[in-house]
């Protein structure tokens, strides 16, 4: 495993994936972006990234980057700690595990 992508909405709801699991990201509006990946079970799980009006393109090129060259463990975002992994990125407002 090359990499792992970290997601936390809150103490009950976190997910982590390998990179090489993502499907699709998707700009939805202006200000969200929806990120899918594949389950072990062969479901879809996601998560959706609420981003600076106007930013859906910027934050969709670099969570590409980060999850096509990083190794180890990527940050995408962790909503109790307020942390994510671009400025763009102000909150994280869903996460629905793959089912």
């Amino acid at each position: 495993m090359r990499n792992v992508l970290y997601v936390k909405l809150s103490e009950t709801a976190a997910v982590a994936f390998p990179g090489r699991n993502l499907k699709f990201i998707l700009a939805t509006s202006a200000t969200n972006v929806e990120v899918s990946y594949g389950g072990d079970d062969g479901g879809i799980g996601t998560f959706d990234l609420t981003v600076t009006s106007g930013k859906a393109d910027e934050v969709i090129k670099a969570l590409c980057q980060m999850a096509g060259e990083g190794v180890g463990l990527i940050h995408v975002g962790d909503e109790i700690a307020g942390t994510y992994f671009s400025s763009d990125v102000t909150a994280i407002a869903a996460v629905a595990a793959s089912a």
